[in-house]
């Protein structure tokens, strides 16, 4: 059974991500990560949730300052890898370079990730198994001289209220 402390157990030896994520909608969106957190849900199933705040969108339906949320569950194909690529892309490493203690290091009120300004394209892809169309995600860092400017402008951008996570 998978708990908050095994859940990344296999996280250094995971596969690079595929797709995954969940609550974004599609687009290209450059946020900024409140809140990284572990997460279980009433069937007891442990995850991680980034909390974001958008800070400019290709997708009309956001404005500068909405919230966002991804959620990843344990025992997920793939769930791993793509919680090292989001951690990896965030910190700004190489993806080999991204570690299970980093992902542990960010599971607290204060921790690395917080503050960081990432891009993420969101899309619509089908599960490999159910077949059930879900909104995927390719988390990438931002190249340095605009990271610069997007990290100051997301200082001025009040944080989100916290979002209610339905199951």
């Amino acid at each position: 059974m998978q708990t908050v402390e095994n859940m990344f157990d296999d996280a250094d030896n995971a596969a690079p991500p595929g797709e995954g994520g969940h609550y974004l909608k599609e687009g290209t969106h450059i946020v900024r990560v409140d809140r990284f957190f572990p997460h279980t849900n009433r069937r007891k199933v442990p995850g991680v949730i980034a909390e974001l705040t958008i800070l400019h969108s290709t997708n009309p339906e956001y404005k500068a300052g909405d919230p966002g949320s991804w959620l990843q569950r344990a025992g997920k194909d793939g769930y791993e890898g793509r919680c090292r690529k989001f951690g990896a892309e965030v910190q700004g490493v190489p993806y080999e370079a991204f570690k299970k203690a980093e992902l542990f290091a960010a599971l607290n009120p204060v921790n690395p990730f917080n503050g960081k300004v990432v891009q993420v394209e969101c899309y619509k892809t089908t599960t490999k198994t159910t077949k059930v169309e879900i909104i995927g995600s390719t988390w990438k860092r931002l190249p340095p001289d605009h990271l610069a400017s997007w990290t100051a402008y997301a200082q001025s951008i009040k944080v989100a209220a916290p979002i209610k996570i339905e199951e």
